[in-house]
């Protein structure tokens, strides 16, 4: 099985990033065909200040706190 490396928001919820995390497994095993045992993450948080997301319409680049929804 491959490590997976998950990315968060500081602050989020057990319950939001055990979904993510089950959704990376989910991901892993339908599309590489590993056995469902092998899992092996880490979930790492990262503050807003160094964490930047693309608008996908290729606006430039905003931090996490100018988003307002």
């Amino acid at each position: 099985m491959p490590l997976v490396t998950i990315s968060v928001l500081a602050g989020k919820s057990d319950e939001y990033r055990n979904t993510v995390a089950d959704a990376a497994n989910t991901a892993v095993l339908d599309t590489l065909d590993f056995p469902p045992g092998d899992r092996y993450q880490l979930i790492q948080e990262l503050p807003s200040q160094d964490f930047e997301l693309h608008d996908r319409d290729g606006d430039l680049p905003r931090k996490c706190d100018d988003r307002h929804h």
